[in-house]
């Protein structure tokens, strides 16, 4: 366990010398495949890749563009805070990274939980958008039965800029693979994890070779379509080669990237976006803070401030059969203890304006390997 970890750490933090898809070919048909640099346009320092969601809008990683703490030994460290250098990262969607336009980047937006294991994930906006001659944008999987169905390939392709091996300095170029396989996906028994569930959480996944930690940010694209990404490359292992690639799971994040997406595109938002985010979002729906919910609910997260949906208000009505009133709220489940009434009033914590109700944390699924 320690030892993988390690190995983990030593090729997560590198995030300024990325490494790319070892076994990849060239790639310039992949225009959503995007690289983020940091410097300047005339001496761009290649950090990491990323995807192009929205015109203005690349989804990556948080270590791209923020501290990593070291050692990182178990998933029980914090990411640290944006870079307050953010302005002076920028992207490129061309093949290559030498004398192409670049696009600066104008602010990022990152989780609030900041534990490194599936909560890797950064979303840059630019100052200005990609026009459709020069990028392509991809759809992310922003649901667990679209996740499922790419999962079913069982091979996911990756596209990134860095060198081709562990070692090597030919990095500025996009390269791809389209044959990477899909190894462990907790949860699904068809992928059986086995001793990978000692280093990944439950919003994660692995690959097979071919993607290395310093794709960093990289999108694991359905092979059947390449428009659609799945997961975020956040870290993996390069004790020899590029023998494992960690994946964070998009659906997860659905509703930070489209409250990103739209925030950013306000009225020309993609329709996935805008699908996600209803006008009278109604109980189990995404809202985006205190009152979107109309007057007979409140806009909540019941996963760990990772996204927030409106609730019905216990007065407003008898809860379904498979809610409970709890803090004057319709929340999914059995109550959380037999004395509970469930019809108290709702004081509320409040996170970037929202009613926060933690009813249940998604737990981190490292579990310390039994000594041999």
């Amino acid at each position: 366990m320690r030892l993988t970890l390690a190995i983990l750490a030593a090729s997560m933090l590198v995030p300024a010398r990325a490494f790319a898809v070892e076994g990849g070919t060239e790639d310039r048909k992949t225009a959503s495949a995007i690289a983020i640099a940091a410097g300047s346009p005339s001496a761009p320092d290649v950090r990491c890749s990323g995807t192009l969601v929205a015109p203005n809008v690349v989804l990556t990683v948080r270590h791209c563009v923020a501290e990593v703490p070291t050692p990182l030994r178990t998933c029980d460290v914090d990411l640290g805070a944006v870079s307050e250098s953010i302005k002076d990262f920028w992207v490129t969607a061309a093949p290559w990274t030498k004398d192409v336009p670049w696009k600066r980047v104008r602010e990022a937006r990152v989780p609030q939980p900041t534990k490194i294991c599936g909560n890797d994930v950064a979303l840059l906006v630019l100052e200005e958008d990609f026009d459709e001659s020069e990028a392509a944008v991809a759809t992310p999987v922003t649901t667990s039965a679209a996740f499922e169905s790419a999962a079913k390939n069982r091979v996911l392709g990756i596209a990134a800029f860095g060198a081709t091996s562990i070692t090597g300095t030919d990095r500025g170029t996009r390269r791809s693979r389209w044959d990477v396989p899909i190894r462990c996906v907790p949860g699904d028994p068809s992928f059986a994890c086995g001793a990978e569930l000692d280093y990944i959480d439950v919003r994660e996944f692995t690959a097979g070779n071919g993607p290395c930690p310093g794709d960093s940010g990289a999108g694991a694209f359905v092979p059947t379509d390449r428009t659609s990404v799945f997961g975020i490359l956040s870290r993996g292992n390069l004790e020899t080669s590029c023998a494992e690639g960690v994946f964070v799971r998009t659906d997860v994040w659905a509703w930070l990237i489209a409250r990103t997406v739209l925030d950013a595109r306000p009225g020309v938002a993609p329709a996935w976006a805008t699908a996600l985010f209803p006008e009278a979002p109604r109980a189990g729906e995404f809202c985006h803070g205190a009152g979107s919910c109309g007057a007979s609910a409140e806009c909540i997260s019941l996963d760990g401030t990772r996204s927030w949906t409106c609730a019905d208000r216990c007065s407003a009505g008898a809860c379904s059969a498979d809610h409970h009133c709890e803090n004057g709220l319709c929340l999914p489940g059995a109550p959380s203890s037999a004395a509970d009434d469930g019809c108290s009033a709702a004081p509320g914590s409040r996170v970037n304006g929202a009613p926060l109700v933690v009813l249940a944390l998604v737990l981190l699924a490292t579990r310390a390997r039994k000594r041999q």
